[in-house]
């Protein structure tokens, strides 16, 4: 449980981070030509524009850009194998268990799954146009490196936080033994 929370924690960090980091270089990003396109995005040859893209925060063409972001992010698949290396460490701690159980296991995992539970809280979260600036930002060298980066970071930042709160457990504790409490 500590983990899955340890695990919980940096996702969310991340995120939060990845989306300041965003929003500090929107200025920077917005001229910038990507490959992947938003759902709701302007044809640049006709002029057009979806409508109702525009007219409303939801809907049908949010949540594909939510999904196209989530992907342009692999944020499924960096879940995915964040919860690999925790069956792991499962299959480390129980090694009466046969092989078989993981594999199998480890089959019903589908990035699928956490992309479908992600949209409703991107949704809640961010606006429409800011979904499509970050796919703007994502798509660029920048946001590239930065997703390429991410599973390292994400692990160098989830061992410097065990080392923190062992690090802080270990003060409370001597500051407590020191006030006279044990």
């Amino acid at each position: 449980m500590k983990k899955i929370l340890t695990i919980v924690f940096v996702l969310t960090f991340a995120a939060a981070a990845l989306a300041q980091l965003s929003t500090n270089n929107d200025k920077s990003t917005a001229a910038t030509q990507t490959q992947t396109k938003p759902a709701s995005s302007t044809t640049a040859k006709t002029g057009t524009t979806k409508p109702k893209a525009v007219k409303t925060e939801t809907g049908a063409n949010k949540t594909a850009d939510i999904k196209t972001l989530l992907t342009l992010t692999k944020s499924g698949e960096l879940a995915v194998q964040m919860m690999q290396e925790m069956l792991n460490t499962y299959r480390q701690g129980l090694p009466q268990v046969p092989d078989e159980f993981w594999v199998g296991f480890a089959k019903k995992i589908k990035t699928e799954d956490l992309v479908d539970m992600l949209v409703p809280i991107y949704d809640r979260h961010l606006t429409h146009s800011e979904v499509v600036s970050l796919i703007e930002f994502f798509g660029s060298p920048v946001g590239k490196k930065l997703i390429s980066i991410q599973p390292s970071v994400m692990k160098e930042s989830m061992q410097a936080g065990q080392q923190w709160g062992e690090k802080i457990g270990n003060e409370v504790t001597a500051e407590l033994q020191k006030q006279g409490y044990r």
